[in-house]
């Protein structure tokens, strides 16, 4: 849905013994990179306080937006069409329209 957007969706592992987090990323069929924060380096970089989280990263390097938890679709607790809002903003922007 994003990809042919310009949206680059990285995942970060921190502090995971790699073969786990391997296992884990095949378990769940994700279907994008990961790389290993083994020090939580780059946790500390964006501020990041607990896991998981996720982060919309605009082209200069920014945080626009921070998410607690894990994304949930629909029900009482659903965020993510919030999230995708804030994403769509950020394209938006990149793009220069309003």
């Amino acid at each position: 849905r994003y990809r042919d957007r310009g949206v680059v969706v990285l995942g970060a592992n921190v502090r995971d013994i790699e073969d786990k987090a391997r296992e884990f990323h095949d378990t769940y069929g994700m279907t994008f990179p990961s790389v290993r924060d083994g020090e939580g380096d780059v946790m500390g970089d964006y501020g990041a306080t607990a896991v998981p989280e996720t982060f919309i990263i605009d082209r200069e390097g920014r945080v626009a937006a921070a998410l607690r938890g894990a994304l949930v679709s629909g029900g009482d607790t659903g965020n993510l069409d919030g999230f995708q809002n804030v994403l769509d903003q950020v394209i938006a922007e990149k793009a220069g329209t309003p």
